[in-house]
């Protein structure tokens, strides 16, 4: 017993150890498995390539690897190996997702490679990576999987309804900011009122929905806009902006039509400009200097100004353009020249009209304006103005005005003047001078061709004129309405006519007269009609006509005239002819008892 008690235990003991040595040998077996097949796996790369499936990996990124941030990424390709420097390589439909607390981000491509160490990602082949309301779209991109940031050249982002391409683009999605380099271009996809811009480079948040960009062109509407900087603050949809801020030598273009409009074009200057849109209304605002220019059919248009506010209707409808200290000069096509300040400027922008006022001069070539207020209708080539006073140049009329020298300058105020191209008018409180001439009245209308100037509304005027004697005598008058008739060299006064020229004076419904040709100071015949009356040196004339003849200094009465003297005494005529210089009246009648009576005045 005790023998085979001892073979057992021999028999178990040997068994335990078989079975142990088999163990340790599988172990030893499968360890030089691994390691061969590592070996092999460093000499040649790994081919995953199922039927009919793609790869479809799962990667847990621990929290310290990526900035506290967790997140799940899986990788889906065709084809999936690992190179030499343990890169890993994704082929045909990459697909890279990420899932993150806040967010999904998809990359597709037809080739990606994780570098090893899963800090970088490159991208080739029709890149697009999503993510919220933004597409990204590249040939290849670099994708820096730590600082989750994206670089690519020649690429595209789109965001909401903007769409923007750039050279070179960096894109982080931490700040959610995008840097377009190297030239950028840009548009919205809202047709009606669509934004095209392009510049050196910009930069986009998308948290403030802000664009900035370096050298930036911007077309929308009929607007073109140019500047060294831009600042864009984009509306919720990202198609438009609500606020536009352009400096360093900022540059707006407009180009509008309309039947009554005549500046078709415009164009500003100035180193600042913003743009504010609420609603449909955009308002330019410029508080420094800007310079303005314009195109029309007629016209061209130059100047300067300050603190500019420009107002459009319905994006792109022109409404009012306001300025002050504003200084303007338009050119005509025909060479005609205005310049015009103002403190304060109005450019309704629906018709032709320019309004200025406080302080408002304007020099028209032949004649100078200074008013309280201007409107310049260029359309049809007119003006309004308001305690006007104008300097008529010499050149101003074809014809001189009668009564007026031809080498002076004709000074005229009134409260309000209109102008057309071959008339002026002023009214109220109107005067007109030159030197010692003085005309007064309620209305004055000038015709630049023929020299007429025709007067209303109480009349008074005074003139100086050489007699027989060349001195000089004070002609003084008043009426209801006058013309100066250049062509005739007349001056008729008509309406309850006064005249006194020394110590003769004139009443009648009419008063004409003519100076002479050669010499437009010197009177050749003065002649009054209807309701005559004259006094001199205590006489009384009355009748239908009389005229005066300035050779002989004569006044001529008929009309069945009658004749007070100084005593009192009645006389009635067929003609009465007085000489004024030797006191001399001579009486006519076609009675043969008193056919002929001569008075003389008492010394």
């Amino acid at each position: 017993m005790p023998a085979k008690s001892s073979y057992l235990k021999w028999l178990s003991f040997l068994r335990k150890f078989t079975l142990i040595l088999l163990v340790t040998i599988s172990v030893l077996i499968i360890v030089s498995l691994i390691i061969n097949f590592r070996n092999h796996a460093q000499k040649s790369p790994i081919f995953y390539q199922p039927d009919n499936q793609s790869v479809s990996l799962q990667k847990e990124f621990q929290a310290q690897e990526f900035s506290g941030e967790k997140r799940k990424t899986s990788l889906k390709a065709e084809k999936y190996f690992l190179d030499d420097n343990k890169n890993e390589h994704l082929e045909g439909q990459v697909e890279v997702v990420e899932e993150n607390p806040e967010s999904q981000f998809i990359l597709q491509a037809q080739r990606a490679v994780i570098e090893a160490g899963g800090q970088r990602l490159r991208a080739e082949g029709e890149v697009k990576i999503k993510s919220a309301e933004m597409l990204i779209k590249a040939q290849s991109l670099d994708y820096e999987l730590k600082e989750k940031i994206i670089r690519s050249d020649q690429a595209e982002i789109q965001w909401q309804e903007l769409n923007l391409k750039a050279g070179k683009l960096t894109y982080s999605f931490p700040d959610k900011m995008a840097v377009l380099e190297n030239g950028m271009s840009g548009q919205t996809v809202d047709s009606e009122n669509r934004l095209d811009f392009k510049a050196r480079a910009a930069t986009l948040e998308k948290e403030a929905r802000f664009l900035k960009a370096e050298d930036l062109e911007l077309t929308t509407g009929n607007f073109l806009l140019r500047a060294g900087e831009a600042e864009i603050y984009l509306n919720q949809k990202g198609n438009n902006f609500e606020r536009l801020y352009l400096q360093k030598e900022a540059e707006m273009r407009w180009s509008g039509s309309g039947k009554d409009r005549e500046l078709q074009n415009i164009n500003l200057v100035s180193k600042e400009l913003s743009f504010l849109r609420t609603g449909l209304t955009t308002v330019i605002k410029n508080e420094k200097d800007f310079q303005i220019s314009g195109q029309g059919d007629k016209w061209h248009l130059e100047g300067e100004g300050e603190k500019l506010s420009l107002n459009f209707a319905d994006y792109q409808k022109a409404d009012k353009l306001l300025a002050k200290n504003i200084r303007l000069k338009l050119k005509k096509s025909d060479g005609e020249s205005i310049e015009l300040f103002g403190g304060k400027f109005l450019d309704d922008m629906t018709t032709s009209l320019l309004e200025l006022s406080s302080g408002v001069k304007g020099k028209f070539g032949k004649y100078q304006l200074e008013a309280d207020s201007l409107v310049l209708d260029l359309k049809n080539e007119g003006l309004e103005a308001t305690n006007a006073f104008v300097e008529f140049k010499p050149e101003f009329f074809e014809r001189p005005p009668v009564i007026f020298q031809e080498n002076k300058s004709i000074l005229v105020t009134g409260l309000k003047a209109t102008s057309r191209p071959e008339r002026f008018e002023i009214k109220e409180k109107v005067k007109i001078w030159q030197g010692e001439t003085y005309l007064g009245c309620g209305q004055a209308d000038f015709e630049r061709k023929t020299g007429i100037v025709y007067l209303n509304d109480k009349v008074t005027g005074k003139f100086v004129l050489a007699n027989s004697k060349d001195g000089l005598e004070d002609v003084n008058f008043s009426c209801d309405g006058a013309g100066l008739l250049s062509r005739e060299r007349k001056l008729v006064l008509a309406g309850s006519v006064n005249l006194k020229k020394n110590e003769l004076k004139l009443q009648a419904d009419e008063i004409s007269l003519t100076l002479n040709e050669s010499a437009s100071d010197r009177l050749s015949r003065l002649e009054a009609s209807r309701n005559v009356r004259a006094f001199w040196k205590g006489y009384e004339t009355r009748g239908v006509l009389a005229h005066y003849q300035p050779e002989g200094n004569i006044l001529i009465m008929n009309g069945w005239p009658e004749l007070v003297t100084p005593e009192g005494d009645y006389i009635e005529a067929d003609k009465l002819t007085l000489w004024l210089s030797d006191d001399r009246i001579l009486i006519e009648n076609q009675n043969r008892e008193r056919s002929l009576s001569i008075l003389v005045r008492r010394k």
